[in-house]
């Protein structure tokens, strides 16, 4: 069974997923929360200093306690694609994707250092142009040879590291910078300015690092949508 001060917070939770309390408004006092759950002072005050460190509630000094206009925890959902300029009918797509072991001590240090990785890079063409060179890199132990001959010949990294490691659902951060930069990616892309679209990709399990990558876009082929609910 769960303790109380749980049960608190997982119901504040859920109310304020409903939408019964919007981001800034009021949620419960102390005393409103002690009648209804029946528990002490202590009980409420340790769900509620919860809440604030998780970043859901904030507390003010006599007024109360209030959801955070700015939730650490919202859902966001996000696309990425193409933009007008590929036109399916007219262009064709196609990408080259070519893979050695990464020595790389930087990239290494996403993994704390656990090696070796393969560096599987891919190199996305719009009919005869380069539009993005992307660098995935995944543990050697996590891939059979199997599956690296399948990536090699176009098959998905995503689908083949779930196929042989049982995973679904692996939690993700991601950042993306909008760069001018003279680098050996800006240079392939024949462009001054480049999207870095960096993702880490984790066990949901053990939370140790699945794959690391890092994308180089041109700007006229790249775009983002994000919705925060």
């Amino acid at each position: 069974m769960l303790p109380k001060y749980e049960i608190i917070k997982q119901n504040i939770l859920k109310e304020i997923d409903e939408g019964k309390f919007k981001p800034g408004s009021k949620i419960y006092s102390e005393g409103d929360l002690k009648k209804i759950y029946q528990v002490s002072n202590t009980t409420v005050v340790k769900a509620l200093n919860d809440l604030v460190a998780e970043g859901y509630l904030i507390r003010r000094q006599g007024e109360g306690t209030f959801v955070r206009k700015n939730m650490l925890h919202r859902k966001v959902s996000f696309s990425e694609r193409l933009t007008k300029k590929f036109n399916p009918q007219k262009n064709s797509e196609r990408v080259e994707t070519s893979i050695q072991i990464c020595e790389d001590k930087r990239v290494l240090s996403q993994f704390e250092g656990k090696g070796p990785l393969y560096e599987i890079v891919q190199r996305a063409m719009i009919d005869d142009t380069l539009w993005k060179i992307q660098k995935r890199f995944v543990q050697t132990t996590l891939l059979s040879e199997e599956a690296v001959r399948h990536i090699t010949d176009g098959g998905s990294v995503s689908k083949e590291l779930g196929i042989e490691n049982n995973l679904v659902n692996m939690p993700m951060s991601m950042t993306i910078e909008f760069k001018t930069v003279d680098i050996l990616e800006t240079n392939e892309l024949q462009t001054n300015s480049v999207v870095i679209v960096k993702k880490t990709i984790f066990n949901n399990t053990t939370k140790e690092v699945i794959e690391y990558s890092e994308s180089f876009i041109h700007p006229d082929f790249y775009e983002v949508n994000l919705i925060a609910e």
